[in-house]
């Protein structure tokens, strides 16, 4: 039906399929949006009314889209919804296999946020995700979102700030360059210990790569909460060891009486 409009556009056709998309967003409230858009990057048809006209050629899922590509991004901060989300797109091919435009969802950002704060039915443990150009792309702490862990090279900062994916005129830095420098490009998971600009308390992190994406999830809690529990082990032994040193000295002075 969205191929068919696409060769054949018209006002009347745009009601049914435009109650389709607002039907995909009613069953999955993960989705906060769905368009259609042609092939000059205009979207025809939406979920959204806000977003219908508006034209997003220069996103990279529209033109990934239209070289027969299907493409999701990363976190992306809304130009008209002004939300965190992600973007997935596909080609729209007509009869003869022509592409003709893109069909595009829109995931809350959220969504990615509840899973990591599952984490946090320990209170002392903090989640966070950041992406392959070192910028945290989720935290419990919004002043914490859209800063790079260490100060970003000027090619990049300009790449960053001339797409608006974040949706800022500068990227400011926490200045964790020691963070940065151990997770960012890894392939395999592992753990730091390191001085916290941000809390200016010792942490502890552990950090895995997410699969099919540059991102980098990690969890992190200070290293006074993290060894509490193997103090607390440390003393249950000495006191063990204490009391049973009691109870030998006891019998032992019982038996030397006895002789």
């Amino acid at each position: 039906d969205f191929a068919d409009f696409l060769d054949h556009p018209s006002e009347p056709g745009k009601a049914p399929l435009r109650s389709k998309l607002q039907g995909l967003i009613k069953a999955n409230p993960d989705v906060q949006l769905a368009m259609l858009m042609d092939h000059e990057g205009t979207a025809v048809i939406s979920s959204d009314p806000q977003v219908m006209g508006k034209n997003f050629r220069f996103r990279a899922y529209f033109q990934a889209a239209m070289q027969g590509q299907p493409y999701m991004t990363g976190i992306v901060v809304g130009a008209v919804a002004g939300q965190a989300g992600m973007f997935y797109s596909n080609p729209v091919r007509n009869a003869k296999g022509q592409i003709t435009g893109a069909m595009v969802l829109r995931i809350l950002g959220s969504s990615i946020g509840k899973i990591l704060l599952e984490v946090q039915q320990d209170p002392e443990l903090v989640p966070f995700l950041v992406d392959g150009d070192g910028i945290i792309i989720f935290h419990p702490d919004a002043a914490m979102l859209y800063k790079s862990l260490m100060p970003l090279a000027p090619n990049k900062l300009a790449e960053i700030v001339a797409d608006q994916r974040f949706r800022r005129n500068t990227i400011d830095t926490v200045g964790q360059r020691e963070l940065a420098q151990v997770i960012l490009g890894r392939r395999n998971g592992g753990h730091i210990s390191y001085r916290s600009t941000v809390s200016g308390v010792d942490e502890i992190a552990g950090y895995a790569p997410v699969a099919a994406h540059d991102w980098m999830v990690g969890v992190s809690e200070s290293r006074a909460s993290f060894e509490e529990p193997h103090k607390a082990l440390f003393a249950t032994v000495l006191y063990s060891v204490a009391l049973v040193g009691a109870v030998f000295l006891l019998l032992a002075w019982l038996l030397a009486r006895s002789i």
